[in-house]
């Protein structure tokens, strides 16, 4: 008879645990803005821009004895950027605007390569599948026309 004992999850703070990922994204910027004057005091603007990238990252899992510290992988890839953005504003004055943006933009690095650097020396390669970034962004704030 073999008993299993259910594992319950971690619910508090892990001693030690100071882990890092960190991505970076070199990219070149290709894209179009257009902003239409409304008569009045409105203006509505869009922009959209592409972004051809190179991915590279690096993480440090400091609680894994068998990985190598501070740089326990790295990942690379070539990907794409995509970003659009609307905004609408409102002229308080000749020189201040009002303004309400909403962004959305999503990065893919399809297939590359991961290296995992072992703390007993030398390193290990694998195949890196694929990276996904999204994001969305609503922001208010002011612009001051010179």
């Amino acid at each position: 008879v073999i008993a299993t004992v259910p594992r319950t999850p971690s619910t508090g703070t892990i001693d030690g645990l100071d882990s890092s990922y960190t991505a970076n994204w070199l990219n070149l910027w290709v894209g179009l803005d257009a902003e239409y004057r409304i008569p009045g005091r409105l203006s509505a603007g869009a922009a959209v821009s592409v972004h051809p990238s190179l991915y590279y990252a690096e993480a440090d899992w400091n609680l894994r004895d068998v990985y190598a510290h501070p740089v326990s992988f790295v990942h690379e890839a070539f990907g794409w950027g995509v970003h659009g953005e609307l905004w609408l504003g409102i002229e308080l004055s000749r020189r201040f605007l009002l303004e309400g943006r909403f962004a959305l933009e999503r990065w893919i690095a399809g297939s590359g390569v991961g290296e995992i650097y072992l703390a007993a020396g030398g390193s290990s390669e694998y195949p890196l599948n694929e990276v996904i970034w999204r994001s969305a962004r609503f922001s208010i704030g002011t612009v001051l026309r010179l």
